[in-house]
């Protein structure tokens, strides 16, 4: 936020630009709906492009009786607020997918928020939680590795890289899907870059 802060207030010629994220949006998007003002809006920002765009997943440590996506939602319905989910922080990039993927399969878990997205991984391989939403850049590894298991993926459709992976509507969980992305922005009113 202070970094993206400073590109806002910058004067709009061009030599100021910025990297801007998902999680940004998150956070500015969370003030407005719960009636308190952001430090900014979107609107201050022109969005020059984007650098990376990572689809969430639901992850489950390896040795998780959840084989399933159907496995996971089933439980979860039987035992509300039973489960444990983690994240690295309210309102953040692993925090958002997983709000998503739960009102849209109908369940309630326990929230375990970590202070970053760096715990939550170690938490799920370790099996202190149950289950989380996280990125492929580090989850595809660690179940290539035999460390967790991947229930489906929050794209409209399966990735390249893990083809076997189904997307959460593909199982009939629908209004789930979740793109976080990272770009290069400017102050509104900066020129054109290209």
């Amino acid at each position: 936020m202070i970094g993206t802060s400073a590109v806002v207030k910058a004067d709009p010629d061009g030599y100021t630009i910025g990297i801007h994220g998902g999680a940004i949006v998150n956070a500015i998007e969370w003030e407005i709906v719960n009636n308190r003002k952001p430090l900014f809006t979107r609107d201050e920002l022109t969005r020059i492009g984007n650098l990376v765009q990572n689809t969430a997943m639901v992850v489950v440590p390896y040795n998780s009786p959840w084989k399933t996506i159907a496995d996971l939602v089933s439980d979860c319905k039987k035992r509300p607020n039973f489960f444990s989910f983690a994240s690295g922080g309210l309102y953040g990039g692993s925090h958002l997918p997983g709000v998503v993927f739960m009102k849209s399969a109908g369940i309630k878990v326990r929230h375990v928020p970590y202070k970053g997205g760096g715990e939550v991984l170690p938490a799920v391989v370790g099996g202190h939680v149950d289950f989380a939403t996280q990125w492929g850049i580090t989850s595809i590894p660690l179940m290539k590795g035999g460390k967790i298991r991947i229930l489906a993926v929050q794209s409209e459709t399966r990735l390249k890289a893990i083809p076997d992976i189904p997307t959460l509507k593909e199982l009939g969980i629908s209004n789930a899907e979740w793109t976080e992305w990272i770009g290069v922005c400017a102050p509104k009113g900066s020129p054109s870059l290209f």
